[in-house]
């Protein structure tokens, strides 16, 4: 921030997280819960297929927006997908807590611990 002032796309900031992380997250979503029933065979198949198929249909659009472990998070469409949700919200506020850093070392821990609580 010292080299280039605060000449930084906010909007690009954002949107570039999502659009390298989204279009893969819901191609798994789509090979995953889609798929994967065509996809192999033999007596424990039906063991490992995916229990939460009508959750995925119902609340897709959580993972879509990585809200999935705040809104309808006991009817999840992927376990391990909370951790993705987890990760971009802290992306989202980062800036908030990073950018007191650029002002006060103390301002920036102060803001961290607020967040963090």
């Amino acid at each position: 921030m010292k080299k280039r002032g605060w000449k930084l796309n906010w909007g690009m900031f954002y949107f570039h997280r999502f659009w390298r992380l989204t279009p893969p997250y819901m191609l798994v979503i789509v090979l995953i819960l889609g798929l994967q029933q065509y996809c192999g065979s033999g007596p424990l198949w039906s063991q490992i297929q995916p229990q939460d198929k009508d959750a995925c249909t119902n609340y897709w659009w959580t993972n879509l927006f990585y809200v999935n472990n705040l809104v309808y998070a006991r009817q999840s469409c992927l376990a391990q997908s909370w951790y993705l949700a987890n990760d971009m919200q802290f992306y989202v506020i980062s800036p908030l807590m990073i950018i007191p850093f650029y002002f006060n070392p103390l301002l920036g821990f102060a803001s961290c611990f607020v967040f963090l609580q």
